[in-house]
């Protein structure tokens, strides 16, 4: 769920941090702390056509979507929207920079003008930071790469920016004078540059207190390269109360040595060394221990484990649970889910914990009994388990009495998806009748609500990714029903019409983005069924995909209600126009009648149409040629034919000015065609032309006068 993170960095504590970057320069990037299992919500509008179905739909007329739709559940939220673009990140190592820089990181920001860098550090508050004391630099640069130097300096690659206000190209170095010869950052040049492999065991050990975090970490795993030797003294430092990082760092080098080692893993004393630091002072040195627990720990230590998801420390607890999964505790049913009902549990830091501890330690079946627990928040949690599984069995949770759980199970069989879950939640069309009035009688929703909305969308576009003839059924149904909103009716329509689409006979399967056969002869069986009614419905969609069709696929049995189309002289002129094409396509009885019929409509559209039809029933009718040619010739044949069209006396050039002046009404004529079609126009007699034409001058005073030719 990550777009584009730029780089990943590690805080002292050993907490992943990446900054995801925006769609675009109009809107700001995620600051994110990364947390195993998290999704963070990026989905492409391929993967997630919601998105931009609801910024077209008529509810998202004044509202953003952002705040028009709750967060999804198994979305983890960023820490902040931070800067713009990001361009370069990195976390100081901790020497070489003034004290007040300690524990900072540093960020590159492309934004709409220029780049800039600031620098914040963190506040941990529970199981989520707060950014604090923002600093901002003005480099007149524009860096796209970060690098602190052995030394502390800190190395910036700036790209010349395109209006060449930042320096040059170049690589640059950023120093404080009064701290590039202090002796922390002397000694760490040499470290970092020296061959540790002469050190004395004792010699690491000192350097794990260094106060340079590249210092301590090369000298973990240079006493990690040593082998078991090194085990005991790391166990007796990562005991040393009064050295905290010094403690982290053996902790985290006792785990590497257990991981490439399995004796290690399993020898009682580090066993009952990490359930000694699962009861430590410090809640850090806790949470630690939790975390190598889930990697390294055995059935011995599932008793502490458990325990420690009742610790007063909400990082503690986050940790404790995540262990719960890798460890797969069989024991531990229910004190997890006496964590998830404990209110101080509902962050959804450690909502995705506990569902990462469900999903790692339970089957699917015992998470889908989940779905009749009293307390909605244990089930919220079984359907996000079951999410993490990719299981079937999510789909028992669409029927839960919660319209919440409901829209939350329906967006992660959707969004993820999960692929044989998708069947069920497109049969939920079937019990529209029953679950709706769930959604109106919700707090503030109505027929057109995001959530509502949302929830149909997700059922309507399984129904079309399902792509069996039930589903094409339950489209069809869908935008025959009058209760749902207007928006999601048209939303089915052009699922339909893309589902049969001569040039689309396929559909792209999401799962394994192949193409998926439709049966297209049984396709148009069934809207065949419902053709003569949408031709003669009031839903002008629906009327325009029938006569589509009905031309697509030659249902010529429909010609008296195309007939009838094209008589209704209320309906929309692009209508009219389209079945009159059509009645031509199908040559008619007495189509030169028709013909007329359209020649003295009230439409400029349709009288245009009209003498399209006429150009090519008789190539040598001049109107009509130069009518043909300014709807589909080059830019030099348009404006030919609109300098012949002005100049010829027939009543019908009338019809065709008049239609491109509306045309210009609406922006819609490319600008190197304004200046003929005035001209023409001011040629013209016609009242309706000339009105319009003083009313398009009046709207663009700038454009071009026309000259009278005469």
């Amino acid at each position: 769920g990550l777009r584009n993170p730029n780089d990943l960095v590690f805080d002292e504590h050993g907490n992943l941090f990446t900054c995801d970057k925006r769609e675009s320069l109009e809107s700001t990037s995620k600051w994110i702390h990364v947390i195993e299992g998290a999704d963070y919500g990026y989905r492409t509008k391929k993967q997630n056509p919601l998105t931009e179905f609801l910024s077209h739909s008529k509810i998202q007329k004044d509202i953003e979507l952002e705040k028009s739709l709750d967060q999804p559940a198994y979305v983890m939220p960023p820490i902040a929207n931070i800067g713009g673009g990001p361009t370069a990140l990195a976390y100081y190592s901790g020497v070489g920079m003034p004290n007040r820089l300690e524990h900072r990181f540093f960020l590159c920001n492309a934004t709409n003008d220029s780049t800039d860098m600031m620098t914040f550090s963190h506040e941990s508050v529970g199981t989520v930071f707060k950014i604090n004391s923002r600093e901002a630099w003005a480099l007149n640069m524009a860096p796209n790469d970060l690098a602190f130097a052995p030394n502390g300096a800190l190395f910036a690659a700036n790209s010349n920016n395109e209006d060449n206000r930042s320096l040059s190209t170049g690589i640059y170095k950023i120093f404080s004078n009064q701290e590039k010869y202090a002796p922390a950052a002397l000694q760490s040049t040499s470290i970092l540059q020296s061959d540790l492999r002469n050190k004395t065991t004792s010699a690491l050990l000192s350097l794990l207190k260094h106060s340079d975090q590249r210092v301590r970490i090369k000298a973990q795993s240079s006493l990690v390269l040593r082998g078991s030797s090194t085990l005991a003294p790391l166990v007796r430092l990562s005991r040393d109360p009064q050295r905290l990082l010094a403690r982290l760092h053996s902790i985290w080098a006792i785990g590497q040595l257990a991981g490439s080692d399995q004796q290690i893993a399993g020898r009682s004393y580090i066993q009952s060394w990490l359930a000694d630091l699962l009861t430590d002072p410090s809640p850090e040195v806790r949470a630690q221990a939790a975390i190598l627990a889930g990697r390294i720990g055995n059935a011995s230590i599932h008793p502490n484990i458990t325990e420690s998801l009742k610790d007063s420390s909400d990082r503690v607890r986050l940790m404790a649970a995540l262990a719960i999964g890798q460890l797969r505790v069989p024991r531990a049913w229910e004190p997890m889910l006496a964590f998830v009902v404990n209110p101080q549990n509902q962050h959804s830091v450690l909502r995705h914990a506990s569902v990462m501890a469900l999903a790692g330690a339970f089957k699917e079946n015992a998470l889908s009994t989940l779905k009749n627990h009293p307390n909605r928040n244990v089930r919220l949690s079984g359907a996000l388990a079951l999410r993490q599984k990719s299981s079937k069995k999510i789909a028992g949770y669409l029927s839960d009495d919660s319209p919440n759980i409901m829209l939350e199970t329906a967006r992660m069989i959707h969004d993820l998806p999960v692929q044989d879950a998708l069947p069920e939640l497109a049969q939920l069309h079937s019990t529209r009748s029953k679950w709706i009035p769930k959604f109106a009688a919700k707090e503030n929703i109505s027929s057109g609500t995001p959530d509502l909305v949302s929830m149909l969308f997700w059922i309507y576009h399984a129904n079309y990714l399902t792509g069996q003839s039930e589903n094409l059924n339950a489209l069809i149904e869908a935008v025959s029903d009058t209760s749902l909103p207007e928006t999601m009716r048209d939303a089915c329509l052009n699922w339909i019409k893309s589902w049969t689409s001569p040039d689309e006979q396929f559909s792209i399967n999401r799962k394994t983005h192949l193409p998926q056969p439709r049966n297209k002869n049984l396709s148009n069986l069934i809207l065949k069924k419902v053709a003569k009614n949408w031709l003669q419905s009031s839903n002008s969609n629906q009327q325009m995909m029938m006569l589509e069709y009905a031309e697509a696929f030659d249902w010529k049995e429909f010609q008296p209600s195309v007939l009838s189309l094209f008589r209704q002289f209320n309906a929309k002129p692009e209508l009219r126009g389209t079945a009159l094409n059509l009645l031509s396509t199908w040559q008619a009885p007495h189509f030169e009648s028709l013909i007329n019929e359209a020649l003295v409509s009230n439409s400029a559209l349709l009288r245009k149409e009209a003498i399209l039809i006429q150009a090519t029933l008789n190539p040598n009718d001049m109107v009509a040629k130069w009518t043909h040619l300014l709807e589909f010739g080059d830019p030099q044949e348009k404006l030919k034919a609109l300098m012949q069209l002005g100049s010829i006396r027939d009543r019908r050039v009338d019809a065709v000015i008049l239609y491109w002046l509306e045309k210009a009404l609406q922006g819609d004529v490319p600008l190197d065609l304004i200046e003929s079609l005035q001209n023409a126009s001011a040629q013209r007699t016609a009242p309706a032309i000339k009105k319009t034409l003083e009313k398009w001058q009046t709207i663009q005073p700038k454009k071009i006068q026309p000259q009278i030719i005469p």
